[in-house]
């Protein structure tokens, strides 16, 4: 529930008070009432209470009593409890005399008695005096018929005419004495008269501001209000007392009342989207007729549009409801009362807390292949922060792991990446971005092409009969759709005849031969041999012979140690292949490096080592150390030792390889005792024979690994790793792969953007080798980082990956992007990955944005245009350094040098729109971007702050400039009446300039000649303020007749005015 309050002003009795009670939150149904003072009350005794809708009451009091001060509770209930608000409304209350009297009967003289002046009611403090009969006469003296404007100047003269001396005169304002305190001035002018004056009105004055008495005289007394205020409306009594009595006048002054507004808020807190807000606009004080407006940002309300409604409850209340709150709600409300007398306004901002959105985002409609890479970015281009962002797949929650990684590229943005993408991968990945007001969240599906898994079929054990029927089932148990079957008829793969070499090993020199036989298999059958994993022919001492269909020979004539390792036969045909492998074993003679000790003898007590290395020679081999003929063992001070293995290096190149080509590399351990283990890994993991890799040993120091169709996979580093007991050695080699590379395609949606709204695009490169270098382009040019465009790049993130992508590049209309510039980020997500984000939109970012990605196996790119709205930007305009005068011409322009069409263009004067009713003000459109603001003639109201304000889809702008007037007096008229002055009469004429600009001067002329404050023709002149001067002679003469006028000066010029005092008799 909002707070709720009667306002900071001090309320009098017959004022107009009213209070809003607003829920702001809370399940229907719910129940709202009010009590006073704990009392539940309903609409009674001057109460009313109004419901608008299901969330708000409004109490209203059309005139206070003293009765209705008090606390005021409003309390909402429904099934989870109730809350409530109070208020304290405390009424300023006038004195009230309890009657009293002397008796009827009448008093003896020299009798004594006593009666009691009792104040009834009233706040304190209180001022008590008592008069005595009512003799003297008071001329009498009138506001004039027409209402005043407020902030003018009025003045009246109490002259007693006559009566004895001396006089007591008075004010009195409504019923209440008023004299000079606080702002106050009253003055008496001789023992008959008296004047009262306020120069500036305040409200702490009340009752009585801005009201001056001063007295011009013993007869006389005047009232003057410099500034007239509605609470100066009313009777205004002129009370002169003598020791003979008393006598007194009254004149009403009626004021047009500006209208002053309960000041209303939506609250602190900001609102959720879809809740629903309301305020009241009440007017306190101000006179009817009222009409009422409502303006947004700015810009009027339109009824019923954008789900805001305006209703008015009564003459002095308009409610604006939002029943359902969304983001574009959010801003200053403003509500404009106006009457005859001017306009009032107050203004609140609703605050709305905007649920985020999200920028669609894709995998793509084609599947992707296995071991292949894919990513998506959920950037949240619109959502108060903070923002949690969540990854959901097929309904789990997911994070890193398993092969998906996800990356929070600052508060907005999420990058789920899968490097290697498998069948288990494949669904639905949902991105849950949530905040205070809510969640969002966008879908994709990825779509993975599996391989095809066939369930095993047989036609049974038993023989068909001829003529019988038989049938078996093809079932394809995974794999994606489309899927073509096809049948083979008489499809035997071929069976081979086991061959073999023989346990032992062959000697060098010596002849050995085996025959791969087919049993079985449809023909044609082609049978090829494979030696340790690579294909061979007839050469290097090999003769291969082909005996009929099924049958090849192998002959080697003279066995070399080279000979020895793994022969395999390979038989295919269509339905199928089958290979047998069969070791030859060769046996080397051991070879001995030589070694010596030097030519050089040794000292005693010197240290000195031989090895003794085998390099050729099968295994197991034993070496043994003889001294003088005898065997040596370690001890005598003779160490014997075994060797570590020694590797011979070996590379795969330098320039990386194509795909579908082949490789071969072998470790030869060179040095190194036997037994000797020989072990690949690849990426630090050991590897076997499979995927596409064949490794074969070729005797007990040398392995070779094959691979005879590169594949992307294959890239990485291979390592050989020999040991022995004395120790490992390795020695490693990397495999580079070219791969052309892929970019997903990207887009930044069909919306254009606003600036300062956040958007980003990803440049991924599903396919390709790493590492990847990415930059962008700008309408087809490339971007650098440091140029001037505004556009940044960054890297997020690094990979290591055996494939090798060597250039990504973004662009942005034809220029590469640079980094860090302009609100523009590039960020490096992986190898594979760069993202493209701009935080805020600037105009100079829209373009073409293209992702280049190149290596030496080709190269790849993808574009999109992004489309922006450029918020207006106005020339600043002046009405000139010197300050203008009444009657003077002034025009100013709205110029609008950038921003996209179509533009709105409005003129305010004093934050309020210039419409027809500003007369003398035109306003012309010249053009979409000019607008002209011209006035002919300068009148006082036409100074204040003039303000031109340009909107378009993107945002607003403004400028603003002040028009200083020196505005001319006006001075009230004035007369000495109608009947003409007699001879030693008294008479007075007061000069008050109600309209005009100080610093002002009064001087009055008699018959044209300037007449002094003090001369001896019996004239006086007082100044009571800066705007009045009273004109006062005492005794009348002849030479006093004639013509006299009163001028005002100031900055801007003169005004005068004139009356005839006339003599009777001349």
């Amino acid at each position: 529930m909002l707070p709720i309050e009667f306002g900071s002003d001090i309320i009098f009795l017959n004022d107009m008070v009213t209070s809003s009670c607003t829920v702001n939150k809370g399940d229907f149904p719910i129940d709202i009432f009010w009590k006073f003072n704990d009392r539940r009350i309903a609409s009674e005794d001057g109460i009313t209470i109004s419901r608008t809708n299901q969330r708000m009451s409004v109490l209203t009091i059309e005139a206070v009593r003293d009765h209705h001060s008090g606390n005021y509770t409003c309390v909402a209930q429904n099934r989870a409890g109730q809350v409530q608000q109070t208020a304290l409304l405390q009424v300023n209350v006038g004195p009230s005399v309890f009657p009293f009297d002397f008796g009827e009967e009448p008093v003896d003289m020299m009798n004594t008695v006593s009666i009691q002046c009792v104040v009834s009611k009233g706040d304190t403090p209180i001022m008590i005096e008592w008069l005595f009969n009512a003799v003297p006469q008071i001329m009498p003296f009138e506001f004039g018929e027409d209402p005043f404007d407020s902030s003018s100047t009025v003045s009246v003269q109490c002259v007693v005419t006559k009566g004895d001396v001396p006089i007591d005169i008075g004010w009195m304002f409504n019923g209440r004495r008023i004299s000079s305190n606080d702002g106050i001035t009253v003055s008496k002018l001789g023992q008959k008269m008296s004047t009262l004056y306020i120069e500036s009105i305040r409200s702490r004055h009340a009752a009585n501001d801005a009201v001056m008495i001063t007295n011009s005289g013993p007869r006389i007394s005047i009232l003057s209000i410099d500034a007239v205020d509605s609470r100066h409306a009313g009777n205004y009594t002129c009370h002169a007392s003598n020791r003979a009595g008393s006598t007194k006048h009254t004149a009403e002054l009626q004021v047009m009342v500006l209208p002053v507004i309960l000041p209303f808020e939506f609250g602190e807190d900001a609102l959720d989207e879809a809740s629903m807000a309301t305020v009241n606009c009440a007017v306190t004080k101000g006179d009817t007729p009222l009409s009422f407006s409502w303006m947004f940002n700015g810009e009027d309300v339109v009824l019923g549009e954008s789900g805001i409604l305006v209703s008015k409850s009564g003459q002095r209340i308009s409610m604006l409801t939002i029943e359902s709150v969304q983001s574009y709600h959010a801003g200053n409300y403003t509500c404009i009362a106006k009457n005859i007398a001017g306009h009032a306004n107050h203004t609140s901002e609703l605050k709305v807390i905007v649920k985020p959105q999200i920028m669609p985002f894709e995998f793509g409609e084609e599947p992707f292949d296995m071991l292949t890479t894919s990513t998506v970015s959920c950037a949240v281009i619109k959502g108060d922060a903070p923002i949690e962002i969540n990854w959901i797949f097929n309904g789990e929650n997911v994070g890193s792991g398993d092969g998906v990684t996800v990356t929070k590229s600052g508060p907005k943005m999420s990058i789920l990446f899968i490097d290697s993408v498998q069948p288990r991968h494949a669904g639905r990945y949902t991105c849950v971005a949530h905040n205070k007001a809510g969640f969002v969240e966008h879908s994709s599906e990825l779509k993975v092409i599996v391989l095809p898994v066939l369930l095993p079929f047989e036609f049974g054990d038993e023989p068909a009969d001829v003529l019988s029927t038989t049938m078996v089932s093809c079932a394809v148990a995974k794999g994606d759709t489309p899927l073509e079957i096809e049948w083979l008829f008489e499809g035997l793969p071929p069976i081979l005849l086991p061959f073999e070499f023989g346990e032992d090993p062959s000697d060098i020199h010596s002849t050995t031969t085996v025959s791969c036989a087919v049993a079985k298999g449809d023909t044609p059958i082609e049978i090829n041999w494979m030696f340790n994993g690579s294909k061979i022919f007839s050469n290097d001492g090999i003769t291969i012979t082909k005996s009929g269909q099924k049958m090849s020979l192998l002959y080697i004539e003279s066995v070399q140690a080279r000979h020895s390792g793994n022969y395999t036969c390979v038989a295919r045909n269509k339905a199928g292949f089958v290979e047998h492998t069969s070791e030859l074993k060769v046996i080397v003679l051991p070879i001995i490096m030589p070694f010596d000790f030097g030519e050089d003898p040794f000292d005693i007590y010197s240290t000195t080592t031989v090895t003794c290395a085998v390099t050729k020679g099968d295994s197991p081999i034993e070496i043994s150390w003889y001294f003088n003929s005898y065997r040596l063992r370690t001890n005598d001070g003779v160490l014997i030792t075994p060797v570590l293995p020694i590797i011979l290096p070996f590379e795969f190149g330098e320039e990386p390889f194509d795909i579908y080509s082949a490789t071969t590399v072998s470790c030869a351990v060179t040095k190194g005792d036997l037994p000797i283990t020989i072990a690949w890994l690849f990426n630090d993991r050991e590897i076997h024979s499979g995927d596409g890799v064949l490794i074969t040993n070729s005797g007990h120091r040398i392995s070779m690994l094959s691979i005879e169709s590169v594949q992307p996979r294959h890239a990485g580093n291979y390592s050989c790793v020999a040991n022995n007991k004395a120790g490992t050695a390795e020695y490693s080699s990397i495999l580079n792969v070219m791969v052309v590379p892929y970019i997903m395609p990207f887009e930044f949606g069909d919306e254009p953007f606003d600036t300062s709204a956040m958007t980003t695009v990803s440049c991924a490169v599903t396919k390709g080798d790493m590492p990847i270098e990415i930059v962008w382009s700008f309408n087809g040019q490339p971007l650098y980082t440091g140029d001037d465009n505004g556009v940044i790049i960054t890297k997020s993130g690094h990979r290591v990956s055996m494939l090798t992508i060597e250039s990504i590049r973004w662009y942005m209309n034809g220029n590469q992007l640079p980094t860090n510039e302009n609100g523009v980020i590039i960020g490096r997500v992986s190898e594979r990955l760069s993202s493209l984000s701009i935080d805020p939109i600037g105009y100079f970012n829209r373009g073409t944005y293209e992702c280049r990605v190149k290596n030496r196996a080709g190269e790849a790119f993808q574009s999109a245009e992004l489309v922006i709205n450029v918020v207006p930007t106005i020339m600043q305009f002046s009405f000139g350094e010197e300050i203008l005068n009444t009657g003077d011409s002034v025009a100013v322009n709205c110029m609008v040098v950038k921003g996209d069409s179509p533009l709105e263009i409005r003129w305010y004067l004093n934050n309020v729109p210039i419409s027809s009713e500003n007369e003398g003000i035109v306003v012309v459109k010249l053009s979409e971007k000019l607008s002209s603001l011209s006035i002919n003639a300068i009148e006082p109201q036409h100074r204040g702050l003039y303000e031109c304000r340009v909107k378009n889809k993107a945002g607003e702008a403004s400028s603003n400039a002040e028009l200083i007037i020196n505005v001319l007096p006006k001075i009230f008229p004035f007369s000495f009446g109608e009947d003409p002055s007699y001879i030693d009469s008294f008479v007075t004429v007061q000069c008050a300039a109600t309209i005009g600009d100080l610093p002002m001067f009064l001087e009055w002329l008699h018959d044209g000649e300037l007449v002094s404050k003090s001369n001896d023709y019996g004239i006086s002149i007082v100044h009571s303020s800066r705007r009045v001067s009273t004109l006062t002679i005492e005794s009348i003469r002849d030479h006093h007749a004639g013509n006299y006028t009163c001028r005002a000066r100031n900055l801007a010029g003169v005004a005068e005015q004139s009356t005839q005092l006339i003599i009777n008799g001349l």
